[in-house]
């Protein structure tokens, strides 16, 4: 939890409901850029389309005006996705391509439901193939850190703003 203070000086200038206020503004600017910055960054690094991350991977609570707690949530999940989100899958000599990788020995098999799915045999036990996102964790942790570390900052920048209004 953080807390925001405000000077007394500063309190004349400015009401308890534009300070909620401000306060609002700044955690929902500080999660919109952490959602931005990991559903782009995690891909990346692990080789897969962002779109196809975002989808399943990434997801944002901004805090709500009537709500009485304040509070912005980024969630991003760093479980192992299906092969078909690093891009479309396409067959190719001795397997199968999605986006940068490759799955050798792999098939492509489409349901009657729409789902395409890249699948492999292995002693005759179906499984699906699975990316692993082995450095997500670090990543969502590296930029919760720099979050919490500019909320002051934001908030100071949205205060200042309402104090000029």
């Amino acid at each position: 939890m953080i807390r925001l203070r405000v000077e007394k000086s500063d309190r004349k200038l400015i009401s308890q409901k534009q300070v909620t206020r401000a306060s609002r503004l700044a955690i929902n600017d500080v999660t919109r850029k952490a959602h931005k910055e990991l559903g782009g960054t995690v891909p990346k690094a692990h080789g897969t389309s962002i779109t196809g991350y975002r989808r399943v991977r990434s997801k944002k609570n901004l805090a709500k005006a009537r709500k009485r707690r304040l509070r912005g949530i980024v969630w991003q999940g760093t479980k192992d996705i299906q092969a078909t989100y690093a891009g479309k899958a396409r067959k190719v000599k001795g397997g199968v391509k999605a986006g940068k990788f490759f799955f050798p020995g792999a098939y492509i098999m489409r349901f009657k439901s729409g789902h395409v799915g890249i699948f492999k045999r292995v002693n005759g036990v179906v499984t699906e193939e699975m990316i692993e996102l082995d450095r997500a964790k670090q990543m969502v942790n590296e930029v919760g850190r720099k979050a919490l570390r500019d909320l002051p900052k934001a908030f100071r920048t949205q205060y200042k703003k309402l104090v000029k209004k």
